[in-house]
């Protein structure tokens, strides 16, 4: 708990100050995703993640039990709401073809999230694409692209919902997951356009990008080291949000430490 509230306050410090110290991190909005878009946006959402783990300017929130957590603001479309994006790296004893073909399964998603329905995470996607050709020709079996809906159902509020355009290449050992649009479920948050922002109240359709890359630890293939992305504006009001989000990466580490405890 004293993590915790140490955490909480210097999210609270970072979200006064980052801003004015550093340029914010550009994220792409909530497009319109069908057959004709969908493979360049997820080729342009697994770079964008790679360009916000090899980017400057971060502030660090904590660097405890081996997790280093930082925070940064975002620019573009979301900026307005002043929530900070957070990144995190660290270790975890297991293999990482093991520990990346677990996380994209239902019950990895579960570990990555247990805010929403853990029944949605077995659900037929809105729309699923195939990836015969997406990062090389074949493979398929090793790839995938979909558009999700799922719920996050939080006590006496609104339920809240995101849909999101998820991709996964276990070859490269990488996931990224972004609210986008789609003509399953209509809307988009109060960030896109007025054409959208007003169809998706209740549930209330909020905003995540969310990102994981394993890869073996240099030396020791029996551990991963994970490098994480998260950007979630639940409709909390920035200052929740940043609390929230300053504790969501390394309390993720924690659940995938214990799903897969040392052993020596």
């Amino acid at each position: 708990m004293q993590v915790h509230q140490t955490v909480y306050f210097l999210a609270a410090v970072a979200a006064s100050t980052i801003k004015a110290q550093t340029t914010g991190e550009p994220l792409i909005g909530e497009e319109l995703i069908d057959a004709t878009n969908v493979y360049a946006f997820a080729d342009a959402a697994i770079a964008e993640a790679h360009t916000i783990w090899s980017s400057d300017g971060w502030t660090v929130l904590s660097n405890t039990d081996g997790v280093l957590n930082e925070a940064k603001p975002v620019s573009g479309v979301f900026a307005a709401a002043n929530v900070n994006i957070t990144r995190a790296t660290a270790e975890v004893a297991v293999a990482a073809q093991t520990l990346f073909d677990f996380l994209i399964t239902p019950e990895g998603y579960q570990l990555i999230d247990p805010l929403s329905n853990p029944e949605d995470f077995g659900k037929d996607p809105l729309e699923a694409f195939p990836t015969d050709n997406w990062r090389g020709s074949g493979n398929a079996d090793k790839k995938r692209i979909d558009v999700t809906r799922v719920e996050a159902i939080i006590p006496n509020m609104v339920t809240r919902e995101f849909v999101t355009l998820n991709a996964a290449d276990a070859l490269e050992r990488i996931f990224v997951s972004k609210s986008v649009q789609h003509k399953g479920d209509p809307g988009c948050s109060i960030y896109g356009p007025p054409s959208c922002n007003t169809l998706a109240t209740n549930p209330l359709r909020v905003l995540n990008t969310f990102g994981v890359s394993v890869e073996p630890v240099e030396g020791n293939d029996s551990k991963s080291l994970v490098k994480l992305i998260n950007y979630a504006d639940i409709a909390f009001g920035a200052a929740v949000s940043n609390q929230r989000n300053a504790v969501f990466l390394p309390d993720m580490i924690g659940r995938f430490r214990a799903k897969f405890p040392e052993t020596n």
